[in-house]
């Protein structure tokens, strides 16, 4: 069995100044991300991980890198964990009607953003892969999160409109062989060793 523990990376340049970034360079965590992530790790702290992944933005492989601390994890990076594509709207500001308005939708698919079923399909694909037993850390950004969230609850894209996945915060993904993944959390910012064993038992 596997555990995946999917983290939302930190608050960075990006959301602190409301741009729009794919970008695999750049826009780094902002002091208040580090902090975030900091705390992410010192609740994960007592659970022992096998396998870390990172997404190829910088912003993730920082997330990465402080989620490790003394952890002897070499970093694997896949470009199924990667932002989403933003087209022509990089680098714009996300406010003022550029971002995800139902209305909108087909100009912004037009415009190149990458679309849901994209997403959706490379972070399952990357989910289908993990193989062995034992937790997997994964530093990635809300798009594949959520998007993954809904193809294993059975969500469109307009159901899923409402799931929101802060910076920082962790959502699992229990995967035996053979079976359906199960959520177990879904951008939670209380997931620990305790929270875990008592799922367990459940």
């Amino acid at each position: 069995m596997v555990i995946a523990y999917f983290v939302r990376h930190g608050e960075a340049e990006t959301n602190r100044n409301d741009i729009l970034s794919s970008k695999y360079d750049g826009y780094p965590l902002t002091e208040h991300g580090r902090a975030q992530i900091s705390e992410t790790a010192r609740q994960l702290d007592g659970i022992e991980f096998s396998e870390a992944y990172a997404s190829p933005v910088l912003r993730a492989r920082q997330t990465a890198e402080i989620l490790r601390m003394k952890r002897k994890l070499d970093i694997k990076i896949d470009e199924r964990l990667r932002e989403r594509g933003m087209g022509e709207m990089e680098g714009k500001p996300a406010h003022k009607g550029n971002w995800i308005i139902p209305m909108l939708r087909k100009r912004e698919y037009s415009m190149g953003v990458e679309s849901f079923d994209s997403i959706s399909e490379r972070a399952y694909s990357f989910l289908e892969g993990l193989e062995g037993d034992g937790n997997i850390i994964i530093a990635t950004h809300e798009s594949p999160i959520s998007m993954l969230a809904c193809r294993i609850l059975g969500f469109n894209e307009f159901m899923g409109k409402g799931i929101k996945v802060g910076n920082g915060s962790v959502t699992v993904v229990e995967m035996k062989k053979g079976k359906k993944p199960k959520l177990l959390a879904l951008g939670s910012y209380s997931i620990g060793i305790r929270y875990m064993k008592d799922n367990a038992k459940g």
